[in-house]
């Protein structure tokens, strides 16, 4: 139940959700030529595409988004006192 969820958190939800969309979008865009610009480091492929295949491109949101939660976590698990296993099984079920 969502009995202590106030307004105040709502809104702290939805602009942690708006500027999340905005960093996935600028952290993406680097991200798309990594591997090229990598001189095609093997490393590199595990976090940037390396073809065009749409299972490749799922990485440019896929990583961005594992970084966005993860910040997220690490900044506010103190002062909005976070649950760890609630944090992450939120982000893995509506992110990913």
């Amino acid at each position: 139940m969502l009995t202590n969820f106030s307004n105040r958190d709502a809104r702290f939800a939805k602009i942690y959700h708006w500027i999340g969309i905005a960093f996935v979008c600028i952290v993406s865009v680097p991200l798309h030529f990594l591997y090229e610009w990598s001189g095609e480091l093997p490393a590199a492929g595990l976090f940037a595409p390396i073809n065009e295949s749409i299972w490749e491109h799922l990485k440019l949101v896929f990583w961005p988004l594992l970084l966005w939660w993860g910040i997220g976590y690490v900044l506010f698990k103190n002062s909005k006192n976070l649950s760890r296993y609630k944090w992450f099984t939120a982000a893995a079920v509506s992110d990913f």
